[in-house]
């Protein structure tokens, strides 16, 4: 009978330290969690800041070939072949070229991501 009563108070002790132990890990797992969301938040902003200036710089760079292809009657010079707007082969804007066109905000690029999921 003594043995009984050494072993329940022995399984009560380990179920106390495992359950400590338990909302230990818990509270750990939610750290983490926030910091991996503030971490994924921070990135994307940094990419989006990133690509727009990309779309800018192209946006400017079309320019340039705009400005030089109208200025090649004036001038008399050619451009080559493959720098040249006009002889391209394009049956009119691709999706993907249309949204080129828009500057990307966060919140745009969150509700068009599918895979992004919130926990």
């Amino acid at each position: 009978m003594a043995q009984l009563k050494q072993e329940k108070t022995s399984l009560r002790s380990d179920n106390a330290r495992l359950s400590s132990e338990r909302k230990d890990a818990l509270k750990l797992l939610d750290k983490c969690v926030t910091a991996k969301e503030e971490m994924e938040k921070d990135l994307f902003e940094k990419f989006a800041a990133v690509l727009n200036d990309k779309k800018s710089k192209i946006r400017q760079l079309k320019e340039l070939v705009s400005e030089a292809a109208a200025a090649e009657p004036v001038q008399g010079n050619k451009l080559p072949d493959s720098t040249n707007p006009s002889k391209e082969k394009s049956k009119g804007k691709t999706n993907r070229q249309e949204e080129s066109d828009d500057d990307t905000d966060i919140e745009k690029m969150e509700s068009e991501d599918v895979g992004y999921v919130q926990l």
